[in-house]
């Protein structure tokens, strides 16, 4: 864990109303828990009360997770990171030889230069570095980024559009 991490859980330790005010915590151990689809408890720490206190479980966070299912909870969740982590390489494996993906089109807002691939740092027309707009178009789409700008205007004031 980082210098950074330590800190905000030590922070959130001490700004939980559930733990003791005015006690300084060390932190012995700390892992994300990690959900798919909502939010939820979002990390266990392993701490202790300074200076000679007992090592103690702690759910950062806690929504939907008791301290005394921490550990089973842990041991499900392990599971699905496993899985997901199985999932995720049988994904890659097929996904591997597909055709790369197509270029997106992009324009700049300050002089309404169009271009395709990826969106440049600078607009090489007008120099602009501030006012991109990288409109998701594919680039062999029949329809130009700024003729998808005018449409989604168009749209968005409730005038007739393509």
């Amino acid at each position: 864990m980082t210098e950074d991490e330590r800190g905000a859980i030590l922070w959130r330790l001490k700004n939980d109303p559930d733990l003791p005010e005015d006690a300084e915590f060390e932190v012995l151990a700390y892992t994300a828990m990690l959900w798919s689809g909502w939010e939820c408890d979002d990390a266990a720490v392993l701490y202790r009360i300074l200076p000679d206190g007992a090592p103690q479980l702690h759910v950062l966070a806690g929504i939907g997770v008791t301290q005394d299912r921490l550990l089973e909870t842990l041991e499900e969740r392990l599971a699905v990171y496993e899985k997901v982590a199985a999932d995720t390489r049988a994904f890659i494996t097929r996904a591997k030889g597909l055709p790369p993906p197509r270029e997106w089109r992009w324009i700049c807002t300050a002089c309404k230069t169009e271009g395709k691939g990826d969106e440049p740092k600078v607009c090489p027309t007008c120099g602009a570095d501030d006012a991109w707009y990288s409109y998701n178009t594919i680039a062999d789409d029949r329809m130009s980024a700024r003729e998808r700008m005018r449409n989604l205007g168009r749209k968005l004031r409730g005038e007739p559009h393509a």
